[in-house]
């Protein structure tokens, strides 16, 4: 009898304890009746929660980089930003610091996990217009939101850095030798709070929302460098109209912040977990934080690092991308390079049990994929649909329907920034490459006029040791790119090897600041020896494309402004039949003023002019293709072209390419002689319609005027044009 009374007391009493002490107070909802008041911007998300955000640099429209950022435990959005409002113009940064689930005025959500995080982040920049891609940045604990940003949504991913991350020191994925020299780096009073919160999570929770005792957060805790960075913040200079601090929060508005992590122990064991599997063997990126560095510090550290080598997403060839020996370069990409090569038990190790999960798996629709599993909810996939981005990333395939979201809100972005899409060839169109053994003699003297690698903006022609080639850039092309930037959102789409893509690309953007990740190579394609539009993700309405060959696109001849080649080394001309000295050879080059990329940057000023500020449509239903139609159908309008002895015999006229050219250049072609012909198109003077044209006085040329005036969107001289015998005359 005692010990049934004993015991029930026992009961009793832990229970009275759990209620007393542990179990937290129900939260006071920021904007709610009794709650605390709203003092900033906040989003409902699609669950109906509200997530509260700060907006810092400058405005959307202007930013070059867009950056969410994700706080600590003792934080909020509010937090302390060590970059001036200066720099961040300078840098034309666009910053949203956000209330994680729980924290400050966005509402708790209970359930939350890596995931809900990562999709809280991709939800907050679709509701903020952030574009398709974005960078994001996680602060201490706020790290583990960015892993489940790499993770759960890679492919909306520019790049992601982590600030002075917390980790857990106990997990198994990682090597013991480093997780030991990094724990040795911790003084003993937060080696104990690790063993604390490791062996009894609850004790942690308890002391974290306990109220008999002030929180120890005084200079005891605090390092000499830690007091020296906290000196030298507290002497900053505020301005009056800077938001107030976390500290500066009344008690009665802790819980909705400070106590943040008000879950369940078991909860809490749960996120640890999801977190092994998510993190798995990146515990490299500690040793590379001193266990003392300011948290301030190191963000803004990271913050120039990351702006100043403008990463984007990993690519499956970091090697031939030749970052391999930039350190800031492997410490942004280390995640998705682990995340790639660690196997299916690193990037899907996340075993949900619950029927409530189980239920979702079979409602998932399954948008994306990585190595056979869905992106979303980690089941395998049977059937391979949709198209790979493995030039995003390796693996990464996504369906119709996310591609068709991906585009809509992008091409929503590029309308508010005034942007349209081109694709770019290289070969022919940006530059000129040759293998060195096939260097004509005449072309010998160009090993002694390589320009340097080291500053690529300042020369043309290069020798690649990588790839055994020598490229010569196009007259023109930086300047071109730099203008086109302004106007267009760039893609890189090649025939190449994905390797010499990326060496191209280097020498055209050496700060990545045009391309960044969008290289395409053959290797990315979705069908053999043809390039498509499925892969860029872009409305076909609002990309043109610029390249040399017009068989390459059969699908997008609309799209296509065909470029005259450029043949600067002799076997380029040969590889085309071309029996004629080349540019190299002749010692010459283009022009750089009235050469083919400068001719070709006025047509895509023209159009783009028109496409914002010409049409009467409204911007979504606009297509870029009517506008080339109609710039194109003026080159050649008033012109009446009849040809002479130009096709083979019993060939039907209105077939061949010439007399397409001349229709979509705005010309009409005609089979019969009247005085409304204007040209007479032939390679012989002796010719009956030949010999008319002399004497009616009318233009005798030579099918190159046709070519030429289609390659530089003007009626040419046609005095260039001549055919030999009228010469004479």
């Amino acid at each position: 009898m005692i010990i049934a009374i004993g015991v029930a007391f026992a009961v009793s009493f832990i229970g009275w304890v759990y209620v007393a002490l542990l179990k937290p107070p129900p939260p006071k909802l920021c904007g709610s009746p009794n709650g605390p008041p709203l003092t900033s911007p906040r989003i409902k998300l699609s669950d109906g929660r509200h997530l509260a955000y700060k907006e810092l640099g400058v405005r959307k429209e202007e930013a070059r980089y867009n950056i969410i950022i994700s706080h600590g435990l003792y934080s909020c959005k509010d937090m302390d930003l060590p970059i001036s409002q200066e720099r961040m113009e300078e840098l034309k940064l666009y910053i949203v610091i956000y209330d994680r689930a729980g924290h400050c005025e966005s509402d708790p959500y209970p359930s939350r996990s890596v995931k809900t995080e990562a999709f809280d982040i991709q939800e907050l920049a679709d509701k903020l217009e952030l574009g398709t891609k974005f960078y994001v940045m996680g602060c201490s604990v706020g790290a583990y939101a960015i892993w489940g940003c790499l993770k759960y949504i890679p492919h909306r991913l520019l790049g992601a850095s982590l600030v002075v991350p917390t980790v857990n020191f106990w997990w198994p994925s990682f090597p013991s030798d480093l997780s030991q020299r990094c724990f040795a780096k911790y003084p003993q009073s937060y080696k104990r709070m690790f063993r604390i919160a490791y062996y009894t999570p609850w004790l942690m929770y308890w002391w974290m929302t306990q109220k008999w005792f002030p929180n120890l957060d005084n200079e005891n805790m605090l390092s000499n460098s830690d007091l020296v960075i906290t000196k030298r913040l507290m002497e900053r200079p505020y301005k009056s109209t800077e938001v107030r601090s976390v500290k500066s929060y009344p008690f009665e508005q802790k819980p909705a912040m400070c106590r943040a992590f008000s879950v369940r122990t078991n909860q809490v064991k749960e996120l640890i977990e999801q977190l092994r599997s998510a993190v798995g063997r990146v515990m490299s990126l500690v040793t590379n934080s001193p266990a003392h560095s300011s948290s301030s510090d190191d963000f803004a550290a990271f913050l120039d690092v990351a702006l100043d080598s403008h990463s984007s997403d990993s690519s499956p060839n970091e090697k031939a991308e030749g970052h391999n020996n930039v350190e800031t370069e492997r410490i942004k990409r280390h995640k998705v390079e682990k995340l790639e090569n660690s196997g299916e038990d690193i990037l899907y190790g996340v075993e949900e049990h619950s029927s409530e999960v189980l239920s979702k798996q079979q409602l998932c629709s399954h948008p994306g994929s990585f190595g056979n599993m869905c992106i979303i909810c980690g089941q395998r996939l049977d059937e391979e649909s949709g198209v790979t981005f493995g030039y995003i990333h390796k693996g990464l395939r996504l369906n119709n329907d996310e591609i068709n979201r991906l585009r809509n809100i992008d091409m929503k972005n590029l309308l508010q920034h005034k942007k349209l899409i081109l694709v770019l060839d290289l070969d022919h169109t940006l530059l000129n490459s040759t293998q060195l053994g096939h260097l004509a003699p005449e072309e010998e003297y160009l090993r002694n006029q390589m320009d340097s690698l080291e500053d690529v903006t300042k020369g043309s022609l290069f020798l690649l040791h990588s790839v055994h080639t020598m490229t010569k850039l196009r007259p023109f092309v930086h300047t071109f790119l730099k203008e086109a930037s302004q106007l267009f959102e760039m893609y890189i789409y090649t025939m190449g090897e994905r390797a010499y893509a990326y060496e191209m690309a280097k020498l055209l953007d050496p700060k990545r600041e045009y391309f960044s990740s969008k290289v395409i190579s053959r290797d990315d394609g979705t069908q053999k020896h043809q390039k498509g539009l499925d892969v860029v993700l872009g409305h076909e309405s609002a990309v043109l494309i610029l390249d040399d060959t017009e068989n390459a696109w059969t699908k997008h001849k609309e799209n296509l402004i065909l470029m005259e080649r450029y043949h600067f080394f002799a076997s380029s001309c040969h590889q085309f039949g071309f029996n004629c000295k080349s540019l190299s050879e002749l010692k010459s080059d283009e022009s750089e003023t009235d050469g083919a990329l400068a001719t070709i940057l006025k047509v895509l000023k023209q159009v783009h002019n028109i496409f914002f500020n010409e049409l009467s449509e409204d911007l979504v239903d606009r297509d870029v293709r009517q506008v080339l139609k109609t710039v194109r159908s003026k080159v050649l309008e008033g012109c009446k072209v009849v040809f002479s002895r130009v096709f083979p015999t019993k060939f039907q006229a209105d077939n061949h390419h010439l007399w397409k050219m001349v229709e979509q250049l705005g010309g009409t072609c005609s089979t019969e002689l009247d005085p409304s012909v204007t040209h007479i198109v032939s390679t012989d003077a002796g010719t009956e319609k030949s010999r008319w044209a002399i004497k009616e006085q009318k233009f005798l040329v030579h099918p190159q005027w046709i070519e030429a005036s289609n390659y530089f969107w003007k009626r040419e001289a046609e005095e260039k044009f001549l055919v030999e015998h009228t010469k004479k005359q």
